[in-house]
Parts: C-alpha cells; structure tokens; sequence
C-alpha cells in the first residue's frame, strides 16, 4: 500500500520539478518588448540582453528641437495669478516672455517687440482678446504672429467666431498648462517654417533675377557677329567664313535686295540695275 502511494507521489514531485524548470526557462527568456529589443541588439552587434539608452523624445528636455532659444512669446492676460504660472512654465522651456494686462498694451507690444507667438485671454476691460486678434491680423497681414485665443467660452459659435476672426488656435480654460504649451511649440514650428520659406522665396527671387541678367549678356553677346575688318565677312560658329548677305541669309531666312541709298547714288553710278535684283 505504501508502495503504491509513492508511486504517485514520485510522479507528482518529478512533474512539479519540470513545471518548476520551464518556469524558470520563462523567467529568464526575455518578453514582449525586451525580447524585441534583444533581437535588435544582437542584429547591429551589441551584447545580448544588455538594453541601451532610450532615445531622448522630441520636445522633451533632453532633446527638445522644437523650441528655439530665441522663440518671443507674448502673455495678453488680466489675471495676474495666471499670468505668472504661465511665464514660468514657457520660460522653464526655454521662452522669452513678455506680459502686458490688456488689448491696448498688447497691440504695442506685439508692434515694438515682435513675439512669435501671442496668448490672449478673450475677455479683458478696454480692447479684448478678439478685437486685438483681429487689428493684428488686418493690420501686419502676413508679419503677424501666431495668435492663440483664450477664453472660457466653450460653445461651438464662440470656437468659430474667434477662429474666423483670425486666431490660428483656440484654447477653452481652464486647461493643462501641458496643452497650452504643446500649442505654443506647435506655433513657433510654424512660424520658424513660415519665416524659412520666406528667406527661400527671396534668395530664389534674387537668383532668379541674377540669371535674368546674365541671360541678357549672354544673348547680347551672341549678337555681336564676328567680322573680318578687311573683307567684312562673317565668321560662323564652325570657322568658316561667309559673306554678310550669306549668313543673313542662312540665319534669318530672308531674302535680300540690293539698292543704292540716297547718299551713293548721287556721287556713284549704281552698281546694279535699277530694277531690284534678289540675292539668294
């Protein structure tokens, strides 16, 4: 009877060692993601299971490239409390900031000092955040800068109305300050783009213009035909020479007709017969 009882026992216990030993095989074997980077490893020639530094992400701090050291943005904003929170988190990213209380100091500011980017607040005493978007947008037309709007006023009229106007962004509050500055990298990438491609449409122009010019002198110069100062024959493009009515001729595709002018005809009798003789 007890024989017959370790038997099962000894089955059980030589089962569980294998369940035991696949376990640990599944242990150590990489999963998922870490054996896909094992295999990547391997194939450039790297040490197995030995993982390298993640890339730094774009934007983040490591290797932020979308926003440029000299990237000016203009905070249009009446409540102080916000106004500094904000100028913090886009300075801590690398900003310039500038911050004015109403419309009216915001319009001189974006004049004098030129930001890249500008966020207004929609409702401010005097000149409010809309009226400002729209006296920036008509008045330096293509030199304005990348305007995002905001505001509390969530509806879809009011998102269409400040968007028309000419905002480039709309923002609802309260938000994320993490939302707000994706949207301000999102509008320097475009403003930097917008200013690049002006600076290439101008040096193409200027190009442009210089190959129009030297066209010109090269066409002039193909104008002025080589001639014999003894025999006034032309001289052709193979070196051969050929008279004057000749390479008009071959040129051209006219025909010539010999007279006397007014000056000759005068002080020497005419070398050809009244009648207009045709050269070919």
């Amino acid at each position: 009877m007890s024989a017959a009882q370790g038997q099962p026992r000894d089955r059980q216990d030589s089962r569980g060692a294998r369940d035991g030993a696949c376990d640990a095989r599944r242990r150590r074997a990489p999963q998922g993601p870490e054996r896909r980077q094992r295999l990547r490893l391997e194939a450039r020639g790297g040490p197995p299971g030995v993982r390298g530094p993640d890339p730094p992400l774009a934007g983040s701090r490591g290797g932020r490239v979308s926003t440029p050291l000299d990237a000016k943005v203009l905070i249009v904003e009446d409540d102080v409390f916000f106004q500094r929170v904000l100028q913090k988190r886009l300075e801590t990213e690398g900003y310039k900031v500038m911050l004015v209380n109403d419309g009216r100091e915001g319009m001189k500011a974006i004049v004098t000092w030129e930001p890249d980017v500008v966020l207004s607040d929609w409702m401010m005493p005097e000149v409010d955040g809309l009226e400002l978007c729209q006296s920036v947008k008509t008045g330096l037309k293509d030199a304005a800068p990348y305007f995002i709007l905001l505001t509390a006023k969530g509806e879809l009229s009011d998102r269409l109305l400040g968007l028309q106007t000419g905002a480039d962004d709309y923002v609802v509050k309260p938000c994320d300050h993490s939302e707000i500055l994706a949207r301000v990298r999102a509008g320097v990438r475009i403003v930097k783009l917008t200013q690049l491609l002006r600076t290439t449409v101008t040096e193409l122009q200027m190009a442009n213009a210089e190959l129009t010019s030297t066209r010109g002198a090269i066409e002039h110069l193909q104008e002025l035909l080589p001639i014999c100062s003894y025999c006034r024959r032309v001289r052709e493009s193979d070196g051969s020479w050929r008279d004057l009515e000749q390479f008009i001729t071959r040129r051209v595709g006219a025909d010539l007709s010999e007279e006397v002018c007014p000056d000759c005809a005068g002080s020497a009798p005419p070398l050809v017969p009244p009648s207009k003789t045709v050269v070919r």
